[in-house]
């Protein structure tokens, strides 16, 4: 029965950490895309300076 309880929390334990890993993972998603959208939008702010 011991076995089975320690088996139970490693279980819940590796379940949280998927968890966590799947939230870091859209987090440095959302992070990147928004840096990457001010990125573009400065781009195209300067190309339009270019050409005036």
């Amino acid at each position: 029965m011991e076995l089975r309880g320690r088996e139970r929390v490693l279980l819940d334990n590796v379940r949280w950490m998927k968890d966590e890993i799947n939230q870091l993972r859209r987090n440095a998603v959302e992070q990147i895309s928004d840096e990457i959208i001010k990125e573009n939008s400065k781009l195209k702010s300067e190309v339009a300076a270019l050409r005036l």
